[in-house]
């Protein structure tokens, strides 16, 4: 249900959303695969999506935890080499930034936010304020997502003793821009479904949480893939 209703909203957090998602998949790609032209593909897709919205910088976390992780399998030459050329494609988007910021503000050092007065709108003050609602938020039954918040904190569990690369590579995904847009001014008063659009991009790795865990456990397989159609379908309904 929440991403139905901002697919059908003229607002940026679906495709800062979805271009988030590509970047994170190019990068475990070349993980795998270890190609250059994959390596250029990561540095696309983040300077791609550092120009829909800022706050894409946040990315560079889980880009680095696959980094730090690739070290074991990929060549020292070769990593700093493809490294390289993906800061420098992804430079060209601070670039492409710093031209526009000088021809619409007059200064290339002056973004929207802060020609607008919103760069100094967070503030710690603002981060307790808006817990409570984006916990509301989150755990409303008309999202789809309450119910699998318990599968989260499953997933935090089992994969803290099975995988800490995922887990590490998730968190540092998903809390980063959940922290920083709760402590954001904006909270709207009467419509909080509004107000979640600030958490999009951290759903997705969320979600994944809830569901990795599954594939530790095999022999139990058939069993889960009853059950978890059957949470996912009363999370819709609840």
């Amino acid at each position: 249900p929440m991403i139905l209703y901002y697919t059908m909203k003229p607002l940026s957090h679906v495709p800062d959303m979805a271009i988030g998602v590509w970047t994170i998949v190019a990068a475990l790609a070349w993980k795998k695969d270890h190609k250059i032209s994959q390596a250029a593909i990561v540095g696309l897709a983040l300077g791609f999506a550092i120009l829909i919205r800022y706050t894409n910088l946040f990315l560079a976390l889980p880009l680095a935890i696959i980094l730090f992780d690739a070290r074991r399998t990929i060549p020292a030459k070769r990593l700093l080499a493809h490294t390289a050329l993906a800061i420098a494609i992804t430079s060209l988007a601070f670039i492409a930034l710093l031209f526009y910021h000088n021809a619409a503000f007059g200064n290339p050092l002056t973004t929207g936010y802060s020609a607008g007065g919103n760069s100094a709108a967070i503030s710690f003050a603002y981060l307790a304020q808006h817990t409570p609602a984006m916990l509301q938020c989150i755990a409303q039954p008309s999202t789809g997502l309450a119910l699998l918040l318990a599968g989260v904190i499953l997933g935090i569990i089992i994969l803290a003793m099975r995988d800490r690369f995922l887990l590490a590579l998730l968190l540092a995904w998903a809390l980063p821009p959940l922290i920083l847009n709760t402590a954001y001014y904006g909270k709207p008063r009467e419509n909080l479904l509004l107000y979640t659009r600030f958490a999009l991009a951290s759903y997705v790795p969320l979600l994944l949480l809830a569901f990795c865990w599954q594939r530790y456990f095999s022999d139990r397989r058939k069993l889960l893939r009853y059950l978890m159609p059957i949470a996912v379908a009363a999370s819709l309904v609840w």
